[in-house]
């Protein structure tokens, strides 16, 4: 929710309050979905695995009635349909393994794709749909703001692949992402410094581009810190949240900046 309200208020799109609704009911179903399907054998045996395997009746419920919400959204705002059907269909793909159909099973593991898809439908969601929605013209600004905040939220997102490679039985499409790991990391980066300041240069957004370099600094300066725990804490707490930093830190500043 805050990373979509900072594309909204980047780019100030102006959208009902159901959007935002839409946005939190839908990711609720389908986090709900996924974790109802994933065993603790699927997953480290940490707290919110733990959590999850003892409230699976919460979770369909909640399921349930985010689905409701939804419906009820859709109904007031049918021609928004379309655009959330990417979404789901990547949401599907993403949980599809987990389902208790052996025609899935296929997918299970598949590291580049698994991560290009968890990353694809989180960026999609915060930041595309809101643009194609509103819409707004698709300028560089736009579509180096996109970039950047695709490649944040991919480094984050192989740091999870890295620690579920010992659990996860992977089987890795175009390369190894695990065997390197490090290399990718760093080409990666790279490529986001590189886009920031490309980003900075024509938007001349300081706030935003600060939120972006900072949060990147804390995300390559804990590297060390990733890849040496699985703790919960520090993957659904920490590097979870890091999503968020670069908005946040862009709030902070605005707020200051008054």
């Amino acid at each position: 929710m805050v990373m979509t309200y900072g594309t909204i208020h980047l780019f100030a799109i102006q959208l009902d309050i159901d959007f935002y609704l839409l946005v939190f009911f839908c990711t609720l179903a389908s986090y709900c979905l996924h974790w109802y399907f994933t065993s603790i054998e699927q997953n480290f045996e940490g707290l919110r695995s733990s959590w999850n395997s003892e409230h699976k009746n919460l979770l369909i419920i909640l399921f349930v009635l985010s689905l409701l919400v939804i419906a009820f959204v859709f109904i007031v705002w049918s021609k928004w349909i379309l655009y959330f059907v990417p979404t789901a269909i990547a949401t599907l793909i993403y949980t599809a393994p987990k389902l208790p159909l052996q025609l899935f099973k296929k997918l299970e593991g598949r590291a580049l794709a698994k991560t290009f898809y968890l990353t694809s439908i989180w960026v999609y969601v915060t930041c595309i749909l809101p643009i194609q929605i509103a819409p707004i013209k698709i300028n560089k600004i736009v579509i180096s703001y996109i970039i950047c905040q695709f490649l944040f939220v991919y480094l984050i997102c192989l740091l999870f692949d890295y620690r579920d490679h010992k659990k996860d039985n992977l089987n890795f499409i175009l390369i190894n992402t695990n065997k390197h790991f490090f290399k990718l990391f760093q080409i990666i980066s790279a490529v986001y410094l590189i886009t920031l300041a490309i980003f900075y240069t024509i938007s001349t957004n300081l706030f935003m581009s600060l939120g972006f370099l900072f949060s990147f600094l804390v995300v390559y300066l804990s590297l060390k810190k990733s890849i040496n725990t699985s703790s919960d804490y520090w993957y659904y707490f920490i590097l979870d949240g890091c999503m968020m930093m670069p908005t946040f830190i862009y709030f902070v500043f605005l707020l200051f900046n008054k």
